[in-house]
């Protein structure tokens, strides 16, 4: 089974420099989920394949088309951590589990002292 959706974000945050070597940015964003497919492949003997595609059927498997929450940024020197999660839950309700989204990534910048976010403009 393959889940692919995609979204279109919208980020508000707001910057703070609390030293020369620390950047934190908490925030809000809202996102539109534009499109996406759905892929099930199951063995009866033939092989078959089932594929569903959201544009043509909006209210597939009932997902919220809009989503917010709440996101945050933080850089120290070279490595930066962010982090959303969703107020609003994935499946609209009595159609699917209680999900929000919840995203935690880290980013490395290897040339961090020439091209950074923590030096001023």
């Amino acid at each position: 089974m393959k889940l692919t959706q995609l979204y279109m974000p919208v980020n508000l945050l707001i910057g703070f420099n609390n030293s020369p070597s620390l950047f934190v940015a908490p925030g809000l964003f809202a996102e539109y989920m534009t499109g996406g497919k759905f892929k099930r492949v199951y063995n009866d003997g033939t092989n078959h394949t089932i594929k569903n595609h959201y544009r043509d059927e909006p209210g597939f498997y009932g997902f919220n088309r809009f989503n917010g929450g709440v996101c945050a940024f933080v850089a120290y020197k070279f490595i930066m951590v962010y982090g959303v999660h969703s107020l609003r839950p994935m499946f609209k309700n009595g159609q699917g589990p209680d999900v929000h989204k919840t995203v935690v990534g880290v980013l490395i910048n290897i040339d961090w002292k020439n091209n950074s976010i923590l030096k001023p403009f």
